[in-house]
């Protein structure tokens, strides 16, 4: 988790980020199952599991997430990016932390 790090406290990131964030705001539960998804090691079936819901809802949501930021969470590349972006939400007080989101089904 050292790159999310490095990167959520670069400051010429800050603003970068802030949009991810931003985005990632505006949907909750695509919220609630990004974080989730990123605690699982980014596996689909351990994420559906932990949050009692179907692997397909999980597939959807993430399709959601990528669709509002840009970044595909299921692309190594595009978890980095959004892993840098909930620290960088979490350090500004912007993104549930874990546990702070609500529960969700569906």
């Amino acid at each position: 988790m050292l790159f999310p790090y490095v990167v959520a406290t670069a400051r010429p990131a800050h603003p970068y980020l802030e949009r991810v964030s931003d985005a990632l705001r505006s949907d909750s539960v695509a919220q609630e199952t990004l974080w989730t998804f990123l605690d699982n090691s980014c596996n689909q079936l351990a994420t559906a599991q932990s949050m009692h819901i179907h692997r397909n809802t999980v597939a959807y949501r993430l399709a959601r997430v990528a669709k509002l930021t840009g970044h595909d969470p299921q692309d190594p590349e595009g978890s980095w990016v959004l892993a840098a972006a909930r620290l960088h939400g979490r350090d500004r007080g912007n993104v549930a932390s874990d546990g702070d989101a609500p529960e969700t089904s569906g």
